[in-house]
C-alpha cells in the first residue's frame, strides 16, 4: 500500500489538533473550530467530522474528561461546524471559510453555554441563571470567534500551498480533492 497525501493528511491534522491543545493559548484559542470549518471545506465527508472529533477525543483522554453532556455539546458543536463548511464550500473558499467560521463560533456559544447553563449546578435554573451563564462566557466567545476565523484560514493557506507545491515538484501526482 502506497501512503498518499490523502491518506496521511487527516493524521497529520488530528496530531496538529492534539499538539495545538497542550501548548499554551489564550482561554478559547484553539484549533479545533478552525480545524472542523477547514476539514468540512476541503476534506471528505469522513475526514471532516473523524478530525475534530478525533482531536478532541484523544486530546480530552490526556486533558481530562468532564460532564458528559456538556462534552457531548462540546463535540456536537465541532460536528455542525464541519457540517457548516461542507455546506459553505459552494459559495467560495474564502467567504465560505470566513463565514462559516463565524456561524461555528455563534452555535459552539450558544449550544455549549446552554449545555452549561442546563447540565451543570454553576447557574441557577430558570432565565436570570441562562442570562448569567451567557453573561459569563462573553469575554471567551471573542477568542472562539477569532481562533475560528484564524486557524481556519490557516489551514486552508497551508493546504492550497500544499497543493501548489504538489503541481510544481511532482506535477504527475495531483492532489485530488475529495468533495
Amino acid at each position: 500500500m502506497k501512503l498518499s497525501f490523502e491518506k496521511i493528511l487527516p493524521f497529520i491534522l488530528i496530531f496538529v489538533g492534539i499538539i495545538f491543545r497542550f501548548l499554551p493559548h489564550a482561554p478559547n484559542f484553539a484549533p479545533i473550530g478552525g480545524l472542523a470549518v477547514f476539514s468540512g471545506i476541503y476534506l471528505s465527508r469522513k475526514n471532516a467530522y473523524l478530525i475534530p472529533i478525533g482531536a478532541m477525543l484523544v486530546s480530552d483522554i490526556f486533558i481530562g474528561l468532564y460532564s458528559i453532556p456538556v462534552m457531548a455539546s462540546v463535540y456536537f458543536s465541532f460536528i455542525l461546524a464541519a457540517t457548516l463548511g461542507r455546506i459553505m464550500k459552494k459559495a467560495g473558499k474564502i467567504p465560505g471559510i470566513f463565514f462559516a467560521s463565524i456561524v461555528s463560533a455563534v452555535t459552539f456559544f450558544i449550544i455549549t453555554n446552554f449545555a452549561v447553563w442546563l447540565f451543570t449546578p454553576w447557574y441557577p435554573a430558570g432565565i436570570s441563571g441562562l442570562i448569567g451563564c451567557f453573561y459569563a462566557a462573553t469575554p471567551f466567545f471573542r477568542n472562539t470567534l477569532m481562533s475560528d476565523i484564524f486557524y481556519s484560514m490557516v489551514f486552508s493557506g497551508m493546504y492550497e500551498i500544499c497543493k501548489i507545491t504538489a503541481f510544481t515538484y511532482f506535477p504527475a501526482k495531483k492532489i485530488a480533492e475529495n468533495g
